[in-house]
């Protein structure tokens, strides 16, 4: 049986992601994933069951998909093997999350179904048509435009006929050229789950900003609201910065003037909301979860004031023409 972390243990875990995924994911947002995994898990680590519940909460709601990449990442006896939150993070970048090269590596693991560090276009072909959200029913054109996706991406990366890439050189490839990069987003089947819901997914954010908004738009109404409701409190302390559990009525001026409040119509309300102590953190939370469930898009504009969402990341800071 697994030992129960601590919530020392958890901090300790959350930092050795946030090195591990790069700048690209704001530490905050690793910190409201973990809350979010530990409302799914029993312990510190998913079960192939609770695993496949998770991804569904997200919108990956094929059984096989989620049964697919829960085999590429988890550990230990065949009839007892678990993925650690460590592990789940580093899954989730198959879905556009961090550095390109941790994209690559994630995709390319799933890919890679024998495990043997290297891929054909047969097998990555395999993987895009068996991975999206209509597998075998997908249209025939999806398939005919996914045939051209992988036949590029290999035609780019300088990989003939029946040859086969290593994983080395197909994650440096696409870290480091911008065309090889557009090239593998375009066959990434993930994030159409996410499109085919009329989702908003912004291919320049590397964060987990887009992974956050499918957890509150996807999820049923309880997981929705607790996700929602840790987005708030984390920036709500955030903004909070002497940490007395009042917002004065300054910082909550700045707070509405990013959300495209005027400066007078900000400072009307907030000197009507705070009082002469403040706004307490629960009429905070209370007042910005409306707003955020009215306007998720403003709300994030105030996320990224506060550090809490990643700018959009630009291709000169990750690659070389």
């Amino acid at each position: 049986m697994p030992k129960k972390l601590s919530e020392t243990d958890f901090d300790t875990d959350i930092t050795d992601v946030a090195a591990r995924v790069g700048s690209e994911v704001p530490r905050e947002q690793i910190a409201l994933l973990y809350k979010a995994f530990r409302r799914q898990t029993e312990d510190a680590q998913f079960t192939a069951p609770e695993w496949v519940k998770m991804l569904d909460k997200i919108g990956i709601n094929r059984e096989e998909v989620a049964t697919r990449i829960f085999e590429t990442w988890a550990r230990g006896q065949v009839y007892a093997r678990s993925l650690s939150y460590k592990a789940a993070v580093s899954a989730l970048c198959a879905l556009g999350v961090g550095s390109r090269a941790l994209q690559a590596e994630s995709v390319f693991r799933s890919c890679d179904k024998d495990k043997n560090e290297s891929v054909s276009r047969g097998e990555m072909l395999s993987f895009v048509t068996d991975q999206n959200p209509y597998g075998k029913f997908a249209t025939k054109k999806s398939k005919g435009e996914a045939f051209a996706a992988v036949g590029k991406l290999f035609d780019l990366m300088g990989v003939t006929s029946k040859d086969e890439v290593p994983m080395d050189k197909f994650i440096h490839l696409i870290a480091f050229t911008n065309e090889t990069f557009h090239a593998f987003q375009n066959i990434n089947p993930y994030r159409k789950y996410f499109l085919s819901k009329g989702q908003s997914w912004d291919v320049n954010d590397f964060s987990l900003q887009n992974v956050l908004n499918a957890l509150y738009l996807h999820a049923d109404a309880q997981e929705s609201a607790a996700a929602l409701a840790d987005r708030v409190e984390a920036l709500g302390n955030m903004i909070d910065a002497d940490g007395s559990g009042y917002l004065d009525e300054e910082e909550i001026i700045d707070a509405l003037v990013a959300l495209g409040y005027d400066q007078d119509d900000a400072g009307e309300l907030a000197a009507k909301e705070c009082g002469t102590k403040g706004m307490p953190m629960r009429k905070f939370t209370m007042v910005f979860t409306e707003i955020a469930q009215v306007n998720l898009t403003q709300f994030e504009a105030v996320e990224k004031k506060y550090g809490l969402k990643a700018s959009q990341a630009r291709e000169s800071d990750q690659a070389n023409i």
